[in-house]
């Protein structure tokens, strides 16, 4: 049984292409985390009165995860060190 040898121009595209796939899964998987508590949240409290800002930031957190997934890992890396900045983790 041998192991496949790669080039390391093939090995980096591999590794891009896979770090790709995982920044599609994690924006769907936030999307996801997103649309879930915004059901609970109108389900638990349909009356609440920041009910509408609430849904506001929800809907901002998937804006920023599918910005970050559509610009690339060089923006995300610049998104995240601008968060941290802020004081998000």
């Amino acid at each position: 049984m041998g192991a496949a040898t790669y080039g390391p121009h093939e090995l980096e595209r591999l590794l891009e292409h896979q770090m790709r796939v995982q920044e599609r899964q994690l924006a769907w998987a936030r999307l996801g985390m997103v649309v879930l508590a915004a059901i609970l949240l109108v389900a638990v409290a349909p009356d609440l009165e920041g009910l509408g800002i609430l849904l506001g930031i929800l809907t901002s957190g998937v804006a920023d995860a599918f910005d970050c997934e559509v610009a690339g890992p060089d923006a995300m890396i610049a998104g995240a060190r601008h968060l941290l900045r802020r004081g998000y983790s």
